[in-house]
């Protein structure tokens, strides 16, 4: 399952795959951090893929745009 344009990151992979596959009932919140420039947003975006997720950047901005854009 793992994508073919991933480098390396075969210990971040492995720790998302098991988050995204649990069959643990109930909410899971899972949280990715690290500097900037790491590549997280390209992990999230690969397993989303994988995994027929959503991927969704949070943007900081005024509420009306926000808003406008899911009408």
């Amino acid at each position: 399952m793992r994508p073919a344009d991933l480098f390396d990151r075969e210990a971040q992979w492995s720790d998302l795959e098991r988050f995204a596959a649990s069959t643990t009932p109930g909410v899971h919140l899972g949280i990715l951090y690290g500097r900037r420039r790491m590549g997280k947003s390209f992990l999230l975006r690969r397993l989303a893929a994988q995994t027929g997720g959503l991927y969704h950047m949070a943007f900081e901005e005024e509420p009306s745009p926000a808003l406008r854009r899911y009408r």
